[in-house]
């Protein structure tokens, strides 16, 4: 049986929800990367959400990348939410992001992207706190067929995604979806 619910796994886990912190967003840089006033540490940083991988949004565009931007967009910008580190994580990445997992109104936002669809299960180099809900929200995320799995060999083997199966026509309309949203964000 599944939990998809985001009671604590093991006792490891228990002790870092209480470990939780408040943060303000400050802008959402796509559908895995967010930046944050965090108090704690009396500046703005950048946050990667851990455990989890998007479609690019940014520099390279690729197909749900927009949507996913937007859709997190729409959830937390400019809210308050939680952040904790996880025990068996680095605290920052290669690039000086802090790794996270983060929570809006005591949900999971990791949980709530992968059920819609717009990023998948990634880069789990150990034995993350949440990692049986993250993967239990991407089988039901899978089962229906949600976004990102309603294209065959769209999410490949490697953590990222396979551009080659979006046909030529979809590719286009991705192009153009991300020039409409960097509009609206002007």
């Amino acid at each position: 049986e599944t939990k998809t619910n985001l009671k604590p796994i093991n006792k490891k886990e228990k002790n870092d929800s209480e470990s939780r912190r408040k943060v303000t967003v400050t802008s959402v840089i796509d559908a895995d990367s967010i930046r944050y006033f965090d108090p704690l540490l009396n500046k703005e940083v950048t946050g990667r959400l851990l455990g989890i991988n998007a479609p690019e949004a940014t520099k390279t565009v690729e197909k749900f990348g927009p949507e996913g931007t937007a859709f997190l967009t729409n959830l937390i910008m400019g809210k308050e939410i939680e952040i904790e580190s996880d025990p068996n994580s680095d605290i920052t990445d290669k690039y000086g992001r802090y790794l996270i997992h983060a929570f809006i109104s005591g949900k999971s936002i990791q949980q709530i992207l992968i059920l819609e669809g717009l990023v998948r299960v990634a880069y789990l180099y150990d034995e993350y706190n949440y990692t049986d809900l993250y993967l239990a929200a991407e089988k039901e995320a899978k089962i229906v067929g949600q976004n990102i799995w309603s294209i065959p060999g769209y999410v490949d083997k490697k953590n990222g995604f396979d551009m080659h199966v979006v046909s030529e026509d979809l590719k286009g309309s991705i192009v153009e979806k991300a020039g409409e949203f960097m509009n609206i964000l002007k």
